[in-house]
Protein backbone atom coordinates (compact mmCIF):
# COMPACT_ATOMS: atom_id res chain seq x y z
CA UNK A 1 0.00 0.00 0.00
CA UNK A 2 1.23 3.18 -0.48
CA UNK A 3 1.48 6.23 2.26
CA UNK A 4 1.17 9.73 0.83
CA UNK A 5 3.57 11.96 2.08
CA UNK A 6 3.18 14.02 5.34
CA UNK A 7 2.64 17.14 4.78
CA UNK A 8 -0.09 18.72 7.10
CA UNK A 9 2.23 20.51 9.99
CA UNK A 10 -1.44 21.01 11.66
CA UNK A 11 -1.85 17.04 12.47
CA UNK A 12 -1.81 16.92 16.07
CA UNK A 13 1.17 15.61 17.18
CA UNK A 14 0.34 11.92 17.51
CA UNK A 15 -1.93 11.79 14.49
CA UNK A 16 1.89 13.21 12.91
CA UNK A 17 3.93 10.51 14.00
CA UNK A 18 1.37 7.87 13.34
CA UNK A 19 1.12 8.55 9.43
CA UNK A 20 4.24 9.30 9.28
CA UNK A 21 5.24 5.47 10.64
CA UNK A 22 2.81 3.61 9.14
CA UNK A 23 4.74 1.52 7.20
CA UNK A 24 7.25 0.91 9.64
CA UNK A 25 4.26 -0.23 11.95
CA UNK A 26 3.04 -1.97 9.63
CA UNK A 27 6.47 -3.83 8.90
CA UNK A 28 6.50 -4.45 12.82
CA UNK A 29 3.02 -6.06 12.71
CA UNK A 30 4.88 -9.10 10.16
CA UNK A 31 8.52 -9.07 11.66
CA UNK A 32 10.25 -11.56 14.15
CA UNK A 33 8.82 -12.46 17.54
CA UNK A 34 5.89 -9.86 17.03
CA UNK A 35 4.53 -11.45 14.39
CA UNK A 36 4.89 -14.73 15.76
CA UNK A 37 2.71 -13.61 18.74
CA UNK A 38 0.26 -12.15 15.86
CA UNK A 39 0.19 -15.48 14.41
CA UNK A 40 0.06 -17.46 17.64
CA UNK A 41 2.94 -19.16 16.62
CA UNK A 42 5.22 -17.73 19.33
CA UNK A 43 7.68 -20.63 21.14
CA UNK A 44 8.16 -20.12 25.01
CA UNK A 45 12.15 -19.38 24.20
CA UNK A 46 11.59 -16.78 21.97
CA UNK A 47 8.45 -14.87 23.84
CA UNK A 48 11.34 -15.45 27.03
CA UNK A 49 14.42 -14.30 25.08
CA UNK A 50 12.19 -11.22 23.67
CA UNK A 51 10.57 -9.95 27.35
CA UNK A 52 14.34 -10.18 28.66
CA UNK A 53 15.65 -8.14 26.14
CA UNK A 54 13.09 -5.37 26.46
CA UNK A 55 13.56 -5.39 30.40
CA UNK A 56 17.02 -3.54 29.41
CA UNK A 57 14.76 -1.04 26.90
CA UNK A 58 12.27 0.00 29.40
CA UNK A 59 15.04 0.34 32.20
CA UNK A 60 16.68 2.97 30.00
CA UNK A 61 13.39 4.66 29.20
CA UNK A 62 12.55 4.64 33.37
CA UNK A 63 16.08 5.05 34.76
CA UNK A 64 16.49 8.69 33.36
CA UNK A 65 13.57 11.25 33.81
CA UNK A 66 15.36 14.35 33.81
CA UNK A 67 14.25 15.31 30.35
CA UNK A 68 10.72 15.31 31.49
CA UNK A 69 11.47 18.92 32.94
CA UNK A 70 11.62 20.19 29.34
CA UNK A 71 7.72 18.64 29.20
CA UNK A 72 5.93 19.34 32.17
CA UNK A 73 2.33 17.99 31.54
CA UNK A 74 3.47 14.84 30.83
CA UNK A 75 5.59 14.13 33.86
CA UNK A 76 1.78 13.76 35.69
CA UNK A 77 1.55 10.47 32.98
CA UNK A 78 4.96 9.08 33.03
CA UNK A 79 5.02 7.50 36.51
CA UNK A 80 5.49 4.06 38.02
CA UNK A 81 1.99 3.70 36.93
CA UNK A 82 2.47 3.30 33.56
CA UNK A 83 6.17 2.19 33.91
CA UNK A 84 7.03 -1.41 32.84
CA UNK A 85 10.75 -2.49 33.19
CA UNK A 86 9.25 -3.44 36.83
CA UNK A 87 6.63 -6.08 35.56
CA UNK A 88 8.69 -7.40 32.64
CA UNK A 89 11.18 -8.56 35.04
CA UNK A 90 8.29 -9.85 37.21
CA UNK A 91 7.20 -11.93 34.40
CA UNK A 92 10.38 -13.09 33.09
CA UNK A 93 10.81 -14.66 36.28
CA UNK A 94 7.76 -16.31 37.06
CA UNK A 95 8.03 -17.86 33.21
CA UNK A 96 11.71 -19.09 34.02
CA UNK A 97 10.94 -20.47 37.14
CA UNK A 98 8.24 -22.38 35.28
CA UNK A 99 9.93 -23.56 32.02
CA UNK A 100 13.61 -24.41 33.47
CA UNK A 101 14.81 -26.32 30.88
CA UNK A 102 15.38 -23.43 28.55
CA UNK A 103 19.05 -22.01 28.51
CA UNK A 104 19.28 -18.45 29.76
CA UNK A 105 18.95 -15.11 27.27
CA UNK A 106 21.14 -13.46 26.40
CA UNK A 107 20.97 -9.70 25.58
CA UNK A 108 21.53 -8.71 21.85
CA UNK A 109 23.26 -6.18 20.39
CA UNK A 110 20.49 -4.67 18.81
CA UNK A 111 18.66 -4.14 21.93
CA UNK A 112 22.47 -2.86 23.07
CA UNK A 113 22.00 -0.61 20.82
CA UNK A 114 18.57 0.74 21.23
CA UNK A 115 19.65 1.21 24.79
CA UNK A 116 22.55 3.73 23.81
CA UNK A 117 20.28 5.52 21.36
CA UNK A 118 17.37 6.18 23.93
CA UNK A 119 20.82 7.30 26.59
CA UNK A 120 21.95 9.40 24.06
CA UNK A 121 18.34 11.02 23.21
CA UNK A 122 17.69 11.34 26.89
CA UNK A 123 21.14 13.70 27.26
CA UNK A 124 21.15 15.75 24.01
CA UNK A 125 17.82 15.31 22.13
CA UNK A 126 14.83 15.29 24.54
CA UNK A 127 12.31 15.88 21.78
CA UNK A 128 13.05 12.91 20.59
CA UNK A 129 12.65 10.90 23.88
CA UNK A 130 8.44 11.77 22.93
CA UNK A 131 8.59 10.00 20.03
CA UNK A 132 10.10 6.75 21.80
CA UNK A 133 7.52 7.53 24.73
CA UNK A 134 4.78 7.31 21.87
CA UNK A 135 6.33 3.81 19.99
CA UNK A 136 6.51 1.97 23.33
CA UNK A 137 3.57 3.10 25.93
CA UNK A 138 1.22 3.87 23.45
CA UNK A 139 1.54 0.44 22.17
CA UNK A 140 1.24 -0.87 25.20
CA UNK A 141 -2.05 0.61 26.25
CA UNK A 142 -3.22 -0.29 22.73
CA UNK A 143 -1.83 -3.09 20.55
CA UNK A 144 -0.55 -4.83 23.56
CA UNK A 145 -3.41 -5.58 25.07
CA UNK A 146 -4.39 -7.88 21.74
CA UNK A 147 -1.39 -9.29 22.23
CA UNK A 148 -1.87 -10.03 25.87
CA UNK A 149 -5.05 -11.90 24.67
CA UNK A 150 -3.10 -13.88 21.80
CA UNK A 151 -0.24 -14.93 24.40
CA UNK A 152 -2.82 -16.29 26.60
CA UNK A 153 -4.51 -18.26 24.04
CA UNK A 154 -1.50 -19.44 22.10
CA UNK A 155 1.03 -19.92 25.18
CA UNK A 156 -1.39 -20.87 27.51
CA UNK A 157 -0.10 -18.53 29.60
CA UNK A 158 -1.68 -16.92 33.29
CA UNK A 159 -2.28 -13.28 34.61
CA UNK A 160 0.22 -13.68 36.74
CA UNK A 161 2.31 -14.48 33.58
CA UNK A 162 1.02 -11.40 31.70
CA UNK A 163 1.73 -8.47 33.88
CA UNK A 164 3.38 -6.37 31.39
CA UNK A 165 0.49 -5.81 29.82
CA UNK A 166 -1.86 -5.13 33.14
CA UNK A 167 -2.11 -1.48 34.18
CA UNK A 168 -3.58 -2.30 37.73
CA UNK A 169 -2.70 1.47 39.23
CA UNK A 170 -4.59 3.74 36.44
CA UNK A 171 -8.10 3.49 37.26
CA UNK A 172 -9.55 4.00 33.50
CA UNK A 173 -7.40 2.84 31.01
CA UNK A 174 -9.22 4.49 27.95
CA UNK A 175 -9.37 7.79 29.85
CA UNK A 176 -5.91 7.79 30.48
CA UNK A 177 -5.05 6.75 26.75
CA UNK A 178 -6.67 9.75 25.40
CA UNK A 179 -5.49 11.91 28.34
CA UNK A 180 -1.85 10.49 26.90
CA UNK A 181 -2.60 11.13 23.36
CA UNK A 182 -4.06 14.93 24.10
CA UNK A 183 -0.83 15.64 26.34
CA UNK A 184 1.88 14.48 23.70
CA UNK A 185 0.08 16.78 21.09
CA UNK A 186 0.41 19.63 23.34
CA UNK A 187 4.17 19.51 23.71
CA UNK A 188 5.29 20.43 20.48
CA UNK A 189 5.04 23.42 18.54
CA UNK A 190 7.70 24.32 16.08
CA UNK A 191 7.95 22.67 13.00
CA UNK A 192 11.73 21.49 13.61
CA UNK A 193 10.07 19.97 16.67
CA UNK A 194 7.55 17.20 15.01
CA UNK A 195 10.18 17.13 12.34
CA UNK A 196 13.01 15.94 15.18
CA UNK A 197 10.32 13.53 16.60
CA UNK A 198 8.94 11.80 13.50
CA UNK A 199 12.26 10.80 12.76
CA UNK A 200 12.86 9.86 16.38
CA UNK A 201 9.84 7.69 16.08
CA UNK A 202 10.75 5.77 12.75
CA UNK A 203 14.44 5.21 14.40
CA UNK A 204 12.33 3.60 17.30
CA UNK A 205 10.29 1.05 14.84
CA UNK A 206 13.41 0.33 13.46
CA UNK A 207 14.96 -0.69 16.83
CA UNK A 208 12.33 -2.76 17.74
CA UNK A 209 11.81 -4.69 14.53
CA UNK A 210 15.88 -4.96 14.50
CA UNK A 211 15.42 -6.43 18.15
CA UNK A 212 12.18 -9.03 17.22
CA UNK A 213 13.76 -10.06 14.71
CA UNK A 214 17.34 -10.58 17.02
CA UNK A 215 14.96 -12.61 19.89
CA UNK A 216 12.98 -14.23 17.18
CA UNK A 217 16.51 -16.17 15.32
Amino acid sequence: MTIPPISDSGLPLVDFLKESTWALHTEAEKTGVVADIIRQRVVMKGYLNFIHNLIEVYKALESETAWLSNYAPLQKLFTPALHRHKQLEHDYEKLLSLNAEIPSDKIHAETRNYCEHIRHSQKHVPVAMLAHIYVRYLGDLNGGQVLRRLLKSSLGLSDDSLTFYAFPDINDLADFRTNFRETLNKTIVTETERQSAKQAAMDAFKFNIALSKACQS
